[in-house]
């Protein structure tokens, strides 16, 4: 998940700096570290960065980022999900699991999930 987080963190910096929007990674408030925190002017965002292949896919949605909302002060929440998984039937049995946790926390917080395709695919050229 670490070249997940890496990826995200670049891609974030060069569109955030120019809008003067502060994006810190590994954010530790006391409940362990945040992947991470998105500071603007009038909004504040934690963000949770799993694979689809973790066996820690449910326990980021259902437990690290409530309680990195909660001890961040943080309702809008942001699940990012690297689907990197084949098999197509695991991979969406994993996010509608992953829906199904959003829609139980949802009284509580604003949440997002985004899901990337992370699969590796040949090149035009190899085909």
């Amino acid at each position: 998940e670490s070249y997940c987080q890496k990826l995200f963190h670049l891609c974030m910096l060069s569109y955030y700096n120019k809008w003067e929007i502060d994006i810190s990674p590994e954010v530790n408030s006391g409940r362990g570290p945040l992947d991470f925190k998105i500071v603007s002017k009038n909004l504040k965002y934690a963000i949770e960065i799993k694979k689809l292949s973790s066996t820690q896919y449910k326990h980021g949605i259902n437990t690290q980022l409530p309680e990195y909302g909660k001890a961040e002060k943080i309702k809008n929440l942001i699940y990012l999900a690297f689907s990197d998984v084949e098999d197509i039937e695991r991979r969406n049995k994993r996010i509608q699991e992953i829906n199904d946790e959003v829609n139980n926390l949802k009284a509580d917080f604003n949440i997002d999930v985004i899901i990337i395709d992370g699969l590796r695919k040949k090149s035009a050229s190899k085909y």
